[in-house]
């Protein structure tokens, strides 16, 4: 008789974590499925075919923003696709410049390893990780509100 309650006992927990493993990640999954992509395409720069070091960490940090940035193009591609609407054509449209912007600050970020230069590469890829959060932000939330 202990076992069978000691089994149904494990079993209710069983299906308790289950159950809120899956509340959370419905809950989640507009943040979760953009972060695991992310996640994913850095660490496959990183390793595949590469000896991780120093510099190919920075590089690979320093092109996050750029992933970011053409993740949020596609949703808002993918808004435009599905129901057109000049608005999202306007975001769309800001989206390119702000994207623009990016790749311009990350390929001016200078490559040496001096003070001044690591100084200015880290303004600017504050400044890309600034405007592709707001990106994937905003891109998010209007494929949350379709």
């Amino acid at each position: 008789m202990k076992i069978h309650k000691l089994y149904n006992s494990c079993r209710y927990n069983m299906l308790f974590i289950l159950s809120y493993i899956e509340n959370f990640i419905a809950g989640t999954i507009q943040w979760l499925m953009p972060l695991i992509l992310l996640v994913l395409q850095f660490i496959l720069k990183l390793l595949i075919c590469e000896k991780p070091n120093g510099i190919t960490l920075r590089n690979s940090f320093m092109q996050i923003p750029i992933d970011l940035g053409f993740l949020s193009l596609s949703f808002v591609s993918a808004l435009i696709i599905i129901k057109p609407d000049s608005v999202r054509i306007i975001i769309f449209t800001i989206y390119i410049i702000f994207f623009i912007l990016i790749m311009a600050f990350w390929k001016l970020s200078p490559s040496n390893i001096t003070r001044k230069d690591l100084i200015i590469t880290s303004i600017f890829t504050t400044i890309n990780y600034f405007l592709s959060i707001v990106m994937i932000i905003y891109g998010i939330n209007l494929m949350i509100g379709v």
